[in-house]
């Protein structure tokens, strides 16, 4: 190892040993837009609980960011406000950035919150003995949290493996928290969609009788036959790269909610949120919690199996994923592709998982993934931090896997002359670049 990659590992080393202590706001840069409006479907869901907590414990604020939230009756209310212009990002479902780049609109994910859905398909009990699978859901209706959002598309995944059409079924918003569960035991629905705590409030009731379910990842296999990511922030590319320190705070204060509910114990992430959201019965929220813990994201990055499996299933429900010449693994001309959402983007951007490269089958032009990062000042990664973590030739994973362990840490990668890794400002918290 060469004095300047032992500095290096040191330095990093030092970054690791900063992951005891508090994180304050790093010189990142001024923020290009330090209040910011961001729109959730959902908030009360434990699907978000990574926004709540940042919101809660201060850690947008750690970054000098002002986060407004607004609250939609579901995911697809959210998206339509980000494309409306109405907020500034979203936590929302990953997919939903894969459908609207297949629609024209360069939409990115930046960093993932769970790993798997954590949807259930439960019926209601009444009716139990006589739909006990995907092929009876003809002719019922079915509640969701908004139609189009994660919810209603998890179930018309599951309606189209029997061959069955989202049109074979009646679909009803009921949102999320309390008016779900409202709408299951007036009888206004015969099937949900729907997440913790609504849906442990409503088998501790008696209410239901769970069919499907992705609060696990072997049920998620199941389902899906891979991972599939599932919450994640996601903004439009135009606002990524007019406001790069405003979207990196943004990321830095949910990674840090990710590390505080991997540490927390289900006790301490209930009296963290608001009293509400446990839904009259605080202990069964924490079992909830409990359930889901595994759920959450530990390092902001996603899985390609998981990015290629959210791919499939948009593929074989919307006939707009499949126009261009698309190929799962990337190197597409058009169109979309987990590993790569399209060639006409230049700016590598915070994409998770998501990196632009001329084609993996052949070695990257420079840094993580293919970018070329020597395109702009401050780039991701640099010739100095690729001779301590050398990029993977398809799909850069030790170069990015790098970045994420800068992640919200204090400490700074320097090279030879001083400088940061990135050779201008250092973006230390890109889990967005993921393995």
């Amino acid at each position: 190892m060469t004095t300047m990659d032992r500095r290096q590992m040191l330095s990093l080393m030092g970054a690791g040993a900063s992951l005891a202590l508090p994180m304050p706001a790093f010189a990142q840069g001024a923020l290009e837009k330090p209040k910011v409006t961001l729109g959730v479907g959902g908030k009360s869901l434990l699907y978000y609980l990574p926004l709540t907590v940042a919101e809660r414990k201060g850690f947008f604020k750690d970054f000098g960011l002002d986060m407004e939230i607004n609250d939609f009756a579901g995911g697809a209310r959210s998206l339509q406000s980000l494309v409306g212009g109405s907020v500034d990002m979203v936590t929302g479902a990953y997919e939903h950035t894969l459908r609207m780049q297949a629609k024209g609109q360069d939409i990115r994910s930046t960093i993932e919150l769970l790993r798997f859905p954590t949807i259930v398909i439960a019926v209601r009990k009444a009716i139990a003995d006589k739909v006990k699978s995907a092929a009876d859901f003809k002719g019922l209706k079915i509640g969701v949290t908004a139609p189009g959002s994660s919810t209603y598309i998890t179930v018309v995944h599951a309606m189209s493996k029997v061959g069955l059409k989202a049109t074979d079924a009646s679909f009803i918003g009921v949102g999320g928290g309390a008016s779900a569960v409202a709408a299951m035991k007036r009888g206004e629905i015969d099937l949900i969609s729907h997440l913790d705590p609504v849906i442990a409030k409503l088998e501790s009731d008696g209410d239901v009788v769970t069919l499907i379910d992705t609060r696990t990842e072997a049920g998620t296999r199941a389902l899906f036959g891979a991972s599939n990511p599932a919450a994640c922030l996601y903004l439009r590319q135009d606002f990524i790269e007019k406001n790069p320190n405003t979207t990196q705070a943004a990321v830095n204060g949910l990674y840090k909610a990710l590390r505080w509910i991997d540490k927390a114990s289900p006790a301490e992430v209930a009296d963290a949120v608001p009293e509400q959201y446990h839904l009259g019965d605080k202990a069964l929220y924490i079992r909830a919690v409990q359930a889901s813990k595994d759920a959450y994201s530990k390092t902001g990055v996603m899985a390609q199996d998981g990015m290629k499996s959210v791919f499939d299933m948009l593929k074989a429900l919307d006939k707009e994923m499949v126009r261009g010449p698309v190929c799962p693994e990337g190197g597409n001309d058009g169109g979309v592709s987990p590993a790569s959402p399209s060639r006409r983007f230049k700016s590598p951007g915070l994409v998770p998982g998501l990196c632009l490269r001329d084609s993996l089958d052949r070695p990257p032009a420079s840094g993580v993934g293919g970018v070329n990062t020597n395109e702009r000042p401050g780039s991701l990664a640099s010739p100095a931090l690729m001779r301590l973590f050398p990029v993977h030739r398809r799909t850069g994973v030790h170069g990015q896997r790098h970045l994420e362990l800068q992640c919200g840490l204090r400490g700074v990668l320097h090279d030879a002359h001083g400088r940061g890794a990135g050779g201008g400002r250092t973006r230390r918290a890109d889990a967005a670049a993921g393995a």
